[in-house]
């Protein structure tokens, strides 16, 4: 029988369906024998990360495959050069490349294993023993040992172990909040509903992962395992396929692109080289001495043109903003969530505990023509303080101590000027009566659903009550409740104490009351969020509140908080039933204009992502319940929360508010930003430096084959050892302070970058090509200038041509330490703080000091085969190196300010 049925049963049908007793319960061998056919009650433990799954990721990049194939050329051409003449220089370039490799996996894999560790340490431990009556008998077993047929037994404090359809109650209260949405725990009933009543409404059902909060009852076990309603929703989840990053996507196409370009540029060199030889050289070559230089020289162009500092820079930065973020209470579960973040298009939010404050609060007193504060109100009415003092009482259901939401909105209003009293009865609330009463020194004083007390009074405020009067009570009761407001009545009346006895009805007593008026309750937003959400509203991103909660609340919550305008809730509200009513298309139509979809189920929250994705949005879904699951996986980026949230949420997200809070993630939406940001940055920085490196070959190249076609394989501006330094050391040390920039003043004041736009775009990429081939042509003037006349160059030494390779990298050195000043900011230089990021200038310090040593220390002499400059030298290298800076400053926009960056 399914889950559309079991709350439409009678006790008498539920009895006949499931073959059991709703008195003495299974038997053991029954039991036994349903738990033998159907199996245990218990759902498929989550798909943990394991450390060797999060180190293999770590390589799965097309850009960590490029490095991996440059390790295997690097070392294969260390093995062809049996001679010795070049087997330690490329063996020492593998050296190199693979321990890249290895740093950059042991930063990612550090991280997110440190990510794990923080989620498993969230994960709440709860008791796994339910008591259930067999054989009359009432007895703990392991919740896993649960059949469907089986008796429970349901009391204050647990959590509930499998869907029940409840036969017995006795004032019980449950919070099924994790699985409907709905903020405030359902008040429990016996009497059968219609087939057609929704998951959130059906009182006679608790549900799998439910918490009792109040009172204790009796109920049929219906569904077990992947039967229950949470199992439907893990098995939403793991149909969900998985799915790229939007940096993954990114980096997959610029990786792509990338190796092209590579694989494009070596055979262009080597074919043209061996033209050259054979065509101009015929004769005087040897082929196979010819062909494996020109491969070595192709090699050389493609280690120049790889950017191998470029993932450490990546993993680093991302590292990095995660642990800033953790500082400021998110944990980001995987490294490319952080630039997701950045790139958010529209966050779709729940209500409870992420915009309000997850607790109740007294905020207005109402009567037909007044509406008060809580504190005016009383003051104004102290026969309401009266009331309320002597209803608002701690209910003890054995231990511990239990205070209804309500009962503790007032307490905390109301506890300085409360006293203690005394009753002589007291009478709990029940979902028959919708109230509670208690008697003091003759007195009855009550509370409960207003239009239940208005029902059975006889006056108001001490005036007759007419029929006239009545209808303007419930009117303004409706016009509470349409406002979002959780409203309860107040009443008293005098009651004859002689008449009174332990047994009497309370029925009879809870009759001919006074109705003194309306207390009006709300989750009140967190005062913080209106900062947040105008945030937002500046940054050009949506947001949507998606919540199971009734949407009249929704919406003046929505409304208090500015995510809807003027409008009326039926122009831009959906419930889930209105949502079931259309087809995707209809539904693609109204999502523009909609701001609040309320009442929804986990298949609703699923489908809304799914189309707000489809319409190209990149989407942040937030979530505490279990029905928030698919919802999460399917997000681009899903936020659970930390305090209130669910395992099953915290598995499926990205990230984890441990406050809970919508200020924190709008933060990590700000830190995503500065991220891409810098992402930019630093891949131009290393793209310009690496064409620049490529092109100085390549011109180099060019220009010996048309100059003197001998020399073609002798003479090559810089050395493959000198241009792995320059990726390694000057390139990764700047991209690295470039990837840690403070974010700009206005980042959160501009809309959100195109999701599609590629991470160097046409602008970048021309700016990126003209500064390449600017630095790379001065590099090769200068080095045919330096190695004299033509003629000469046959006689030239080896020291001779060390000297002018070095005078050449220092100039590319120096010409790559200005152009990242220049790519600090869009603004130009002299526009902004140079010191408000030390760690560039602590970059900037160590790779000059890594140049001088390379020059002035011997032994690094003899390892990248340098020799020492002479002062006049520094400074024709420095003059030189700024007509390209300038150059790049001047094709700047104009300043608006003086001022680009901030703390």
């Amino acid at each position: 029988m399914g889950s559309d049925v079991w709350h439409s049963l009678t006790i008498s049908e539920l009895q006949e369906e499931y073959e059991t007793d709703i008195i003495n319960g299974l038997t053991e061998e029954e039991a036994k024998i349903r738990l033998s056919a159907n199996g245990r009650n218990a759902l498929p433990p989550p798909a943990k990360k394991s450390k060797l799954g999060i180190l293999v990721n770590q390589f799965n990049d097309l850009l960590i495959y490029i490095l991996i194939f440059a390790a295997i050329a690097t070392l294969t051409l260390s093995l062809v050069k049996a001679n010795g003449i070049y087997s330690i220089e490329y063996f020492f370039d593998t050296i190199v490349i693979v321990a890249v490799l290895v740093i950059n996996a042991g930063i990612g894999f550090y991280q997110e294993w440190k990510a794990e560790i923080a989620v498993n340490s969230l994960q709440t431990m709860i008791s796994d023993n339910t008591v259930v009556v067999r054989s009359g008998q009432s007895r703990l077993v392991d919740s896993e040992e649960l059949v469907v047929g089986d008796l429970v037994e349901i009391r204050t404090g647990e959590k509930i172990s499998a869907d029940i359809r409840v036969i017995e109650v006795e004032n019980l209260r449950v919070n099924e909040s994790a699985l409907t949405g709905e903020s405030e725990p359902i008040t429990v009933t016996t009497s059968p509903l219609t087939k057609s009543t929704p998951l959130a409404d059906r009182t006679n059902m608790v549900h799998m992962g439910s918490f009792v909060e109040m009172g204790r009852g009796k109920g049929i076990v219906v569904a077990i395992a992947d039967e229950t309603e949470v199992g439907k929703i893990y098995e939403m989840v793991s149909s969900i396929a998985s799915f790229k990053t939007p940096l993954q996507r990114k980096l997959e196409e610029f990786s792509s692109n990338l190796a092209k370009v590579i694989l494009g540029l070596a055979i262009f060199l080597v074919v043209f080289g061996l033209a050259i030889e054979f065509g101009l050289n015929s004769g005087q070559v040897d082929p196979l001495e010819a062909v494996l230089d020109l491969v070595i020289i192709g090699v050389s162009l493609a280690v120049a043109a790889i950017p191998e500092g470029l993932p450490i820079i990546l993993t680093f930065t991302l590292a990095i903003s995660v642990q800033k973020l953790a500082e400021r209470n998110s944990i980001i579960r995987n490294l490319q969530a952080v630039e997701t973040l950045g790139g958010t298009t529209t966050i779709a939010t729940d209500k409870t505990g992420t915009l309000t404050l997850n607790q109740l609060k007294l905020v207005g007193i109402h009567t037909l023509d007044q509406t008060l504060k809580p504190e005016e109100g009383v003051s104004e009415f102290p026969d309401m303080l009266e009331v309320l003092q002597n209803v608002t009482l701690p209910i003890v259901d054995s231990d511990p101590l239990i205070l209804d939401p309500l009962d503790r909105a007032i307490l905390q209003e109301f506890k300085e000027r409360f006293n203690m009293v005394e009753y002589s009865h007291h009478f709990s609330f029940d979902s028959e009566r919708k109230m509670m009463s208690v008697i003091v020194d003759g007195e009855l004083f009550a509370k409960g659903a207003p239009d239940v007390l208005i029902g059975k009074s006889i006056e108001y405020r001490g005036e007759s009550l007419t029929d006239t009067v009545r209808e303007s009570l419930q009117s303004r009761l409706e016009e509470l409740a349409s406002q979002g407001f959780r409203v309860i009545g107040v009443a008293k009346r005098r009651v004859d104490s002689s008449k009174l006895s332990d047994d009497i009805e309370v029925l009879d007593l809870e009759q001919q009351l006074d109705f003194l008026g309306f207390l009006a309750f709300i989750d009140p937003p967190r005062p913080e969020v209106f900062h947040a959400l105008e945030q937002c509203r500046t940054a050009g991103i949506n947001v949507v509140m998606i919540t199971g909660d009734h949407p009249s609340t929704a919406y003046t919550i929505a409304k208090q908080l500015a995510i809807v305008g003027d409008q009326p809730r039926d122009q831009v509200t959906l419930t889930g039933t209105d949502i079931d009513q259309m087809d995707d298309e209809e539904l693609q139509e109204l999502i523009p204009q909609v701001k609040v979809y309320a009442r929804v189920t986990p298949a609703h929250k699923l489908r809304l992502v799914t189309l707000l994705k489809d319409r190209g949005e990149i989407v942040a879904m937030t979530g505490d319940g279990v029905n928030d699951s698919p919802a999460l996986v399917m997000a681009d980026i899903g936020v659970s929360m930390g305090i209130a949230g669910t395992d099953a949420a915290k598995e499926s997200s990205d990230m984890i508010l441990l406050d809970d809070n919508f200020a924190t993630l709008v933060d990590a939406v700000e830190e995503g930003r500065r991220v891409n940001v810098n992402i930019r940055k630093f891949t131009n920085y290393l793209l310009a430096s690496n064409i620049s490196e490529v092109l100085i070959i390549l011109f180099g190249f060019v220009a010996l084959a048309i100059v003197n076609p001998s020399l073609l394989r002798e003479l090559i501006p810089l050395s493959e050892t000198q241009i792995l330094y320059l990726n390694l050391v000057t390139d990764s040390f700047l991209a690295l302070a470039l990837g840690l920039e403070v974010r700009e003043r206005s980042i959160m004041q501009e809309p959100p970058r195109n999701p599609d736009s590629p991470i160097v775009g046409r602008t970048d990429l021309i700016r990126i090509v003209l500064v390449g081939a600017g630095i790379a042509l001065l590099n090769v003037i200068v080095f045919l200038v330096l190695l004299g006349p033509v003629a000469s160059w046959s006689s030239l030494g080896h020291s001779d041509v060390a000297f002018v390779q070095s005078y050449t990298l220092t100039l590319l050195v120096i010409s790559e330490v200005f152009i990242a000043v220049s790519y600090r900011s869009s603004k130009r230089v002299w526009n902004i703080d140079l010191f408000d990021n030390p760690l560039f200038i602590i970059s900037l310090v160590l790779v000059l000091l890594g140049q001088l040593a390379i020059l002035y220390i011997p032994i690094l002499n003899l390892l990248f085969d340098t020799r020492p400059l002479g002062l006049i030298h520094w400074v024709q290298i420095i003059a030189i190196s700024l007509i390209v800076f300038f150059g790049l400053e001047l094709s700047k926009r104009a300043p608006e300010s003086t001022l680009s960056t901030s703390k």
